[in-house]
């Protein structure tokens, strides 16, 4: 799928919307759901929902990328939107909260498939940084949207007849991209040029080091900052007096910021992706500290943009990095969303071992060690590639 086919990647950007949006919406209100529809009041049943939920997406993954190196990518993610859309029309049947949960379980594994949405895009055009500044502003705009979507409604007289609808829209996009992409199938097929057995042994070597390397860094990144959002608008009602609005502003900010951050990432440079990534690595890490150790709403305010805006750059950073790879980067980015989901699986289960009060500021506190801990792993991680891109460049 080649440059030359601007609705293809039309059709990708939204699907690349409709599938963060559809993930998110509810997330900020799942106890409030199941104790609506299905009268579970135990916030235990909703800790472990979405631990399992996190698990099922950490595990496959992987599968999806081993499977797109044996598969053609878009075939792979007709099958996981289809499955995905079935999968919402059965917990809409679903009588029980046990039957929705192993139904999500199912929903999720198809799901991971729309990780290949990424590969797709960065392959359909010439600047790849501008796919990705765009694919994360997308991304974020979207989570947005449904976190304020979700207040809405959750407050619907049946809030599970909303799943019908998000797997429509999943059978939408399955009939979208088998109407846009089956017109560039001839055009993504990779001619390869075989490789000796021993240069093909070193080259898999130095790949799982790298790949190691990066997601040692995506996991602690994720693990950081996604420390300080289980607690986060309960820290700022009781610290600032905030109301559920403010706190809500507040907590999706950094979303926002990211589109300020739109026209920087538009701009990345290969050759100084290590540079860029630790000076906003760095500017992530005082924002947070910022935010732990500010005593007036507008300095807390002020962090989270800087909060937003750097993490941004950070994230194009480190998905340039994968992506400058080649095509093998694409079956290698299902092990980076493994790590991304690892951090996001374990740092909520870990904020009572730092905090036993909710209004609490130790979890930036934590969350600022961990990034001090995180930046030499960066540095280390992204100096290969900078080596790499010098030498492809001399």
């Amino acid at each position: 799928m080649g440059s030359s086919h601007p609705i293809a990647r039309i059709a990708l950007y939204i699907c690349v919307f409709l599938f963060v949006f559809t993930e998110v919406l509810f997330s900020p209100f799942y106890p409030q759901f199941f104790q609506k529809v299905f009268g579970v009041s135990d916030l235990q049943f909703t800790g472990n929902y979405l631990f399992l939920c996190r698990l099922s997406v950490v595990a496959a993954s992987p599968v999806w990328g081993w499977l797109s190196k044996k598969v053609d990518r878009k075939r792979l993610l007709l099958i996981g939107q289809a499955g995905t859309g079935l999968s919402c029309g059965m917990m809409a049947l679903a009588v029980t909260e046990t039957q929705f949960a192993v139904w999500s379980l199912i929903l999720l594994l198809f799901k991971s498939s729309y990780l290949l949405l990424y590969p797709l895009l960065l392959e359909s055009a010439m600047d790849q940084k501008k796919v990705t500044a765009n694919y994360h502003a997308l991304a974020q705009c979207a989570a947005a949207g449904a976190a304020l979507a979700s207040s809405w409604l959750i407050q619907l007289k049946d809030p599970l007849s909303v799943f019908w609808w998000i797997g429509g829209l999943d059978l939408l996009q399955a009939l979208i991209c088998m109407a846009v992409l089956s017109k560039t199938k001839t055009e993504s097929r990779i001619h390869k040029t075989p490789i000796p057995a021993s240069a093909s042994a070193a080259r898999k070597s130095r790949d799982l080091y790298f790949l190691m390397k990066l997601g040692i860094t995506v996991f602690t990144l994720h693990f950081a900052v996604t420390l300080i959002r289980p607690l986060f608008t309960v820290y700022t009602e009781a610290e600032y007096g905030s109301s559920y609005v403010e706190s809500s502003f507040l907590f999706l900010l950094p979303s926002f910021m990211t589109l300020a951050a739109l026209p920087v990432m538009k701009k990345l440079k290969s050759e100084n992706l290590r540079n860029v990534y630790m000076i906003s690595g760095a500017m992530v890490l005082i924002s947070i500290l910022l935010q732990g150790g500010s005593s007036t709403f507008v300095l807390f305010t002020a962090g989270r943009c800087l909060f937003g805006f750097f993490l941004a750059i950070c994230l194009a950073s480190l998905d340039m990095s994968l992506f400058q790879k080649g095509k093998e980067a694409g079956h290698q980015y299902g092990w980076m969303c493994s790590f991304q989901n690892l951090g996001l699986l374990l740092a909520p289960v870990s904020v009572p071992a730092f905090t036993e009060n909710g209004a609490s500021s130790v979890p930036f506190w934590a969350a600022g060690v961990v990034l001090a801990v995180h930046l030499p792993a960066a540095f280390v991680a992204l100096r290969r590639n900078s080596s790499l891109t010098k030498a492809k460049a001399a």
